[in-house]
């Protein structure tokens, strides 16, 4: 555990000095986020924290890394494991190409068609690579399916939707790196109980980043993450569960491993899959296309300031890291603790929905 907390320390201490010198850096420049009718905030912010975000871990976590890499109370390479150099090499190429991607977007608004084809060159390179999800359990029957050709489709998808959503929702001070720091919480308490060394490393190491981000980016926000912040963070949570192996009694999550970061994404999971829906099937216009119905308006439209919509939108996501330690705890309850979820969050999202769409209908 001491290990742990050296490298997670070191990414704090280095974003804390790194945001007030990009802040001062960007006020001088002009470096602000554009304002539109989409946008909640108001006067000039500077965009850059996705800088400090990304150097920050990318200096803790090699400084680690390459330290610590053979040391036997670290250990990556347990018996068993898949996990070999040539992948941590493939997350260091992913997520700099997603984040230079990202960087020259807040800089000269790359279009949305060009950003993507670089997302899909990454996600097929990662896919080819071997980051897949390869097996998944039928909840109740309690069957593990190997999912065969299928896991290369599927786990491209994922990518391309985990590396969106990120970016979808980062509309509001705090809300896509307070969801994100959440959110690798969650996975580092999995990987801490299951074994799965990668996983608590990176995510301590890349949630202590975004602490020492947060403490300039809560409301009001001094600076945000810009694209280079939230695409570097989606690139990260997408591959983060995929990069290690569970160890001792935990491999049979192998199949629920799904489930689970779906629930602790459950967030800008919903509020994409909303969007497509509601862009493409309902409105019949391009997914890319903005529009101010994203979950957290919803909630400012409801008359709630924004702090009150940061923490509902915050309780969400715990109760989804909750439900999915749960399914890591108690082997016997998994389906149930899955159908629950599933109950939970109709009823939330939808009665989230009713009140909008009254509200809206009164005005």
């Amino acid at each position: 555990m001491q290990i742990i907390i050296i490298p997670a320390l070191t990414a704090f201490i280095l974003n804390m000095v790194l945001t007030p010198v990009i802040i001062k850096v960007a006020l001088k420049k002009g470096w602000f986020d554009k304002i539109n009718d989409r946008k909640i905030h108001t006067g000039q912010i500077p965009r850059l924290g996705g800088v400090g975000i990304f150097l920050s871990f990318i200096i803790s976590f090699s400084l680690f890394y390459f330290v610590f890499k053979n040391d036997q109370a670290v250990n990556f390479f347990e018996e068993g494991t898949d996990l070999l150099d040539w992948k941590i090499f493939g997350f260091y190429f992913s997520v700099f190409v997603i984040f230079v991607t990202g960087l020259i977007d807040d800089f000269s608004d790359i279009r949305a068609r060009h950003k993507l084809i670089l997302q899909l060159a990454v996600s097929l390179s990662l896919v080819l690579s071997g980051f897949l999800f390869s097996h998944i359990t039928l909840p109740f029957i309690d069957k593990s399916i190997d999912l065969g050709w299928f896991s290369y489709p599927l786990t491209f998808v994922w990518f391309i939707g985990i590396i969106n959503a990120v970016n979808l929702i980062d509309g509001m001070d705090g809300l896509s790196g307070g969801t994100s720091f959440l959110s690798l919480l969650s996975l580092g308490i999995i990987g801490l109980i299951t074994g799965n060394l990668f996983m608590t490393y990176i995510s301590f190491i890349l949630m202590s980043s975004l602490l020492a981000f947060l403490v300039f980016n809560l409301p009001p926000a001094k600076i945000f993450m810009g694209d280079s912040g939230s695409l570097f963070l989606g690139s990260a949570l997408s591959l983060i569960p995929l990069a290690g192996v569970s160890s001792g009694n935990h491999h049979s999550l192998k199949g629920w491993m799904l489930y689970i970061v779906i629930l602790i994404y459950i967030v800008p999971v919903f509020d994409t899959l909303s969007a497509i829906i509601r862009r493409t099937v309902i409105q019949r216009i391009h997914f890319f296309n903005p529009d101010r119905e994203h979950l957290h308006h919803k909630l400012l439209d409801l008359g709630l300031s924004t702090k009150k919509a940061l923490a509902v939108i915050y309780s969400i996501t715990i109760t989804g890291g909750l439900f999915s330690v749960g399914i890591v705890l108690f082997e016997s309850m998994r389906s149930i603790i899955l159908l629950s979820s599933i109950i939970f969050y109709i009823v939330i999202f939808s009665l989230i929905s009713v009140l909008y769409k009254k509200n809206k209908a009164r005005s």
